[in-house]
């Protein structure tokens, strides 16, 4: 039957944003309107039942009486919204009322108006907001202070001290008094040797050394600490990335939500239309009450799809919200897209692609500099086996008291020392270090054949994505036509219910995929450029470019639909 023909053909659409990489709340989006057009498709298929043509007595009385006089209730007792006033289309619904009253109902009409968003802007407050990428710039900041520690060992050590000792030891008494310059002949006396009084020292003293040679030790830590200020800058420039990806996704996730839900209210008033031509034919004898009822069925599902689509809304609203460091609930506008011509630079070739993403990939600029981070630590362990030369010098002055007479000494050298056995410990740490380097090259030789394959990937997903952006705006445009042309004709009693009903299913279905093509469009760039490791802010932000006129903001002149949406749209209003 045909309604499950419309639900097959809707698979493949579902399909292809599975290669998006939609976060949550935006594949919910393009989910319920496919879910709107096979649950309409299951509502034109019940006309299908035999004796449903020709208005046999069984086929009224199995509809429900509840169902007949529904379709005379007023709008508000069918729970759903009334129309607004001046609108031009019976049932049309009060303009952006909808996600107000049903999942923010402390919001009246006079809560206050939403900021307009452009998506530089929303990338602005991203990355100013955001946790993760303050984390990696106190990351860097860390690693650029480990190089100047590893740098210190290259510098002498100096040192100043000063104490005061006290007390008659034999041994000490006679050392302080040679150092205060103080020794005398009295001192020789055998019982003032053997028994001295007490006796204070003072003791001024700066020493000084310096590495002469640690075979190559400190070198290579300076080497390691450059490498790892390079894996930090990368990180945080991955980071960066991921953010704006993030950011771009919620942005335009909301945008096809709204896309959708404009859809959804175009799909309620073409299907108020359609049972109000079928209401309007039975009354006159030229229709059967099938249609009528079908009408009325289809129309209840384009309602609930409409609170579906809503809710979908409000949940791609939150995204972006958090995204931005908002109240989850707070009012939010897109503003319209902008009608520059710039866009971000993007290789011509699929070779050109790939030669890019090798150089500019933050990823595998941080798995190379981990690589020589780790190859550094190897050339630590290898120093541990090599003597190491000291060169020293102090100068010392001690006296009785705090200031007055005393004496000065010095003392300079130089030492060498080697580890001759140390248990086996630098044999591991060189065996260790060893490992680490072979993993750390493992790595990055793995990222690299990963990156090859994604920017392959996100080559075949750009061109194809640009080919469905120019395929779903002429479907839209053709299935709009078709459905003002069928309509017409129904009027004229040429044609059937049943055929505008899947017209207006075949509408609502290249709406959906319109948006969901747009959607696909701006996150294929988005996912090309960060293959690239081009997904800076400038580039994100001209993301907006060549999106103006763009069929999430474009709509088919079906029975009174806007052409055109407003240049920033929110939800509260």
């Amino acid at each position: 039957m045909r309604g499950g023909g419309v639900a097959r053909r809707v698979a493949p659409g579902a399909g292809r944003g599975g290669w998006l990489r939609r976060p949550a709340a935006a594949l919910l989006a393009p989910g319920l309107l496919a879910g709107l057009v096979a649950g309409l498709a299951g509502g034109v298929a019940a006309q299908a039942r035999p004796g449903a043509a020709d208005g046999a007595p069984a086929a009224r009385a199995a509809a429900p009486a509840r169902m007949r006089a529904a379709a005379n209730l007023p709008a508000a007792r069918r729970g759903v919204e009334a129309p607004a006033a001046g609108s031009g289309h019976p049932g049309a619904p009060a303009a952006g009322v909808m996600a107000t009253r049903v999942f923010a109902p402390g919001q009246g009409a006079q809560s206050s108006p939403a900021r307009v968003w452009t998506l530089a802007a929303a990338l602005r407050r991203a990355l100013g907001q955001s946790q993760q990428l303050k984390a990696a710039g106190a990351e860097v900041q860390a690693a650029k202070a480990g190089i100047g520690s590893a740098r210190s060992g290259l510098w002498p050590r100096l040192s100043v001290g000063e104490g005061v000792t006290r007390g008659d030891d034999p041994v000490y008494v006679f050392g302080a008094l040679l150092r205060q310059h103080a020794f005398g002949a009295a001192n020789f006396n055998l019982p003032s040797l053997n028994r001295p009084g007490a006796l204070t020292d003072w003791q001024s003293s700066a020493q000084a050394s310096v590495s002469l040679w640690d075979g190559g030790k400190t070198r290579a830590a300076i080497r390691g600490a450059k490498a790892g200020y390079r894996a930090a800058g990368a990180a945080r420039r991955q980071t960066r990335e991921q953010v704006l990806a993030a950011t771009v996704a919620a942005y335009y996730g909301l945008r096809e939500a709204e896309a959708n839900w404009r859809t959804a209210r175009r799909a309620v008033r073409a299907a108020k239309q359609s049972q109000q031509d079928a209401q309007a034919r039975y009354r006159a004898g030229m229709a059967v009450e099938a249609d009528e009822l079908s009408a009325d069925v289809y129309a209840n599902r384009a309602r609930q799809a409409r609170a579906e689509a809503a809710g979908a809304l409000a949940m791609a609203r939150a995204r972006l919200n958090q995204r931005l460091g908002r109240p989850l609930a707070a009012p939010l506008a897109l503003a319209a897209a902008s009608a520059s011509n710039g866009t971000a630079p993007l290789p011509a070739t699929l070779a050109a692609w790939q030669a890019a993403a090798l150089r500019r990939r933050p990823d595998l600029a941080r798995a190379r500099a981990e690589t020589a981070a780790a190859r550094a630590q190897e050339g630590e362990a290898r120093a541990a086996w090599w003597p190491q030369a000291s060169a020293f010098a102090s100068v010392e002055r001690d006296q009785a008291g705090f200031t007055g007479a005393g004496g000065s000494d010095w003392m300079a050298g130089v030492q060498v020392r080697w580890s001759v056995f140390g248990g086996g410990a630098r044999r591991a740490a060189q065996a260790q270090a060893r490992a680490g380097t072979a993993a750390a090259q493992a790595q990055a030789s793995s990222l690299s054949r990963e990156a090859a394959v994604e920017v392959q990937a996100a080559w075949y997903r750009w061109q194809t994505a640009r080919r469905l952006r120019a395929l779903s705006r002429q479907n839209a445009r053709r299935a709009a036509a078709a459905l003002a042309m069928l309509r017409r004709r129904y009027r004229a009693g040429l044609t059937t219910l049943r055929t505008v009903l899947d017209a207006e299913t075949d509408w609502t279905r290249a709406r959906a995929e319109e948006a969901q093509a747009e959607y696909g469009w701006q996150m294929s760039r988005a996912e090309a450029l960060a293959s690239l490791g081009e997904l800076n802010y400038a580039h994100a932000a001209a993301l907006a470019a060549n999106a103006a006129g763009g069929g999430m903001a474009a709509g088919g002149a079906v029975d009174g639909p806007a052409t055109n949406g407003p240049a920033a749209w929110t939800v509260e209003r």
